[in-house]
């Protein structure tokens, strides 16, 4: 896929086609009234969320760039990428921002009044379990259905999973296995489930198992979760903010220079 193809405006739907994928020009609401409208037909709804290092990893790797395209939904997640879409003449506004730590307080409401239930797939051992449990003390009438780790190294433990899935079927599956596996595993085994709904949420899991909500208000009302992540997971994620800042800030740029190049000059 050329580049230049990779940073047109979807004139139709108000998407943007950025670095190779759709992300979606949603708010919250309308993300819930799509997954209403989903279940609602019998059909599968995938969807993931995109930060800037998600643009990183679709800008080096083709499979991840695949799966994030085969997805029905990606919301842009972070002001890195509310400021990338304006520079490339996208103009997300600050309420399409968003990822699951602004979903599921409204998710989780919705899901209790349709009786929709959860399923949690993702992290290291108990941590999917202690997530549902925050869950449960945040939301009292939230149905989780099953929970299980998200380090499926053999295909006889995959089919297990799978086949659990199957048995218990939920509503919705969350799986947090970090970007870009978590799409990959979504894209390949997501319609073998049978959720009607299965969604990308990355870290979040681990983030919920440790407190009722993934971020202290303070960080909600800021908006710094860079800087909190910075300072409370610096071995975790220095690299990211570091290293991985530079590398997105060079796709940006050469994105842009791609813009103002004559057709026949593109990439």
């Amino acid at each position: 896929m050329k580049l230049a193809e990779c940073l047109s405006i979807d004139h139709e739907k108000g998407d943007w086609n950025g670095f190779g994928i759709r992300i979606s020009r949603l708010i919250v609401p309308e993300f819930i009234s799509r997954i209403r409208t989903s279940i609602h037909q019998g059909a599968i709804l995938t969807a993931s969320y995109a930060h800037f290092q998600t643009i990183n990893i679709v800008c080096s790797s083709v499979s991840a760039r695949n799966a994030f395209a085969a997805l029905d939904l990606v919301s842009p997640d972070g002001s890195a990428l509310l400021w990338t879409s304006r520079l490339l003449g996208a103009r997300f506004r600050r309420e399409n921002i968003f990822g699951p730590e602004y979903t599921m307080p409204m998710l989780a409401p919705a899901a209790v009044s349709q009786r929709w239930t959860f399923y949690l797939l993702g992290g290291n051992a108990g941590v999917a379990s202690r997530a549902a449990a925050r869950l449960r003390d945040a939301f009292p009438e939230i149905n989780v259905v099953g929970t299980h780790h998200g380090h499926l190294v053999s295909e006889a433990e995959l089919q297990g999973v799978l086949e659990e899935i199957q048995r218990v079927q939920p509503t919705i599956l969350l799986v947090g296995m970090g970007q870009p596996k978590q799409e990959e595993w979504i894209v390949k085994n997501g319609p073998l489930a049978g959720a009607a709904v299965i969604i990308g949420v990355g870290g979040y899991l681990d983030k919920l198992s440790r407190r009722s909500t993934a971020y202290p208000a303070w960080v909600y009302r800021t908006k710094l979760f860079w800087l909190y992540r910075l300072t409370t997971e610096p071995r975790q994620v220095w690299r990211r903010y570091t290293l991985g800042a530079v590398a997105f800030g060079a796709n940006v740029w050469r994105a842009r220079r791609v813009r103002t190049l004559p057709t026949e000059q593109r990439p």
